[in-house]
């Protein structure tokens, strides 16, 4: 029996929580829904260069991760795989988000955790994400993470 291999598509969300407020980007989809700093790995690269790489080109804010909160498979419609990885995440300086549209975002900010909701988000699932970090779900050390 001849097994065929499943395209999987892998994608990183960054969390990023600095004093209570949470770095949240503008997307240039229709409506302009904010969403958490994420985008898809690269081939050939590591999800922790991709959660860098990610954050600085939609906030232009450089982080560094620092946990592995989840992944998860999603099974698309044409039978492709998607693997999302959440990491958290901590700015490496004092960098402010950016504030011009360009090609990924139209802006950056940090944003109150208690005001998220009140934004137009790409998906709920963010708000469910930031409750798990505030209710002390288990972060998993950055290292869980194997990178070449």
């Amino acid at each position: 029996m001849t097994r065929v291999a499943t395209l999987t598509h892998m994608f990183v969300y960054v969390i990023v929580i600095v004093d209570d407020r949470v770095l949240m980007v503008q997307e240039q989809l229709s409506g302009h829904p904010w969403h958490l700093p994420a985008g898809g790995v690269e081939p050939g690269e590591c999800i922790l260069d991709a959660a860098r790489r990610e954050t600085l080109e939609e906030a232009g804010v450089p982080i560094e991760p620092d946990g592995f909160l989840s992944m998860a498979q999603l099974r698309r419609e044409d039978g492709s795989m998607r693997l999302r990885f959440t990491l958290t995440g901590h700015p490496v300086d004092d960098t402010p988000p950016k504030q011009t549209p360009d090609e990924h975002t139209l802006q950056a900010r940090w944003v109150p955790l208690d005001e998220v909701s009140l934004l137009p988000l790409r998906t709920p699932r963010i708000l469910e994400f930031l409750a798990e970090v505030r209710n002390g779900a288990p972060i998993h050390p950055i290292a869980s993470i194997a990178c070449p």
